[in-house]
């Protein structure tokens, strides 16, 4: 039997899934529930709290200091990627650590542009 390591810890893959499904909860109800649009987007607010408590205490993949590198480092990668030399790296890649709080971010904005 293959013995699997997982990179991501299960509070991080619950999260991935639980926002996954309560931005598009969010997006198709926009218009027509206001109710339950609401109700997601404080589901969207709180997991991402969450998220940044378990990425400053979390396993050692859920902790943003191991993949939130240097700017540089991110476009070095890039570069690499585009002629095909590119480091491989066990979870976030420097461009996908960048990536992935650019996404917390812009999730965190609009929810709370979005509070009543």
């Amino acid at each position: 039997m293959e013995n699997r390591e997982y990179v991501w810890d299960l509070p991080v893959r619950a999260f991935h899934w639980l926002l996954a499904t309560a931005f598009v909860t969010s997006y198709l109800t926009g218009d027509e529930n206001d109710t339950i649009h609401a109700y997601s987007g404080y589901l969207i607010l709180m997991l991402i709290l969450i998220r940044v408590v378990w990425g400053l205490i979390g396993s050692r993949r859920a902790r943003f200091n191991d993949f939130i590198r240097p700017p540089s480092q991110a476009f070095r990668y890039l570069k690499d990627l585009l002629s095909g030399k590119a480091t491989r790296y066990v979870g976030h890649n420097p461009a996908g650590g960048w990536m992935a709080i650019m996404l917390l971010v812009s999730l965190l904005l609009s929810g709370v542009s979005g509070l009543k």
